[in-house]
């Protein structure tokens, strides 16, 4: 087994995916964005009713921030 080939891999995909976290990230206004949106989820999942309700409230407040 090369483990030198295997650590060479694992570093491309983790920097595949650093690279696609940075892209989605931007895409959702960068860090002040992802705190407002995180902001909202809160709030609606800290609102009344239950929490099947509340769970469909901080979906929907997270796909809204998303399409920002």
């Amino acid at each position: 087994m090369d483990f030198k080939k295997l650590t060479n891999q694992a570093k491309e995909q983790a920097k595949g995916f650093q690279d696609k976290a940075k892209t989605e990230l931007d895409k959702r206004g960068g860090t002040d964005g992802l705190k407002a949106s995180a902001k909202n989820v809160t709030s609606a999942a800290k609102g009344g009713g239950s929490i099947a309700e509340k769970a469909k409230a901080a979906a929907a407040a997270a796909e809204t921030e998303a399409k920002k």
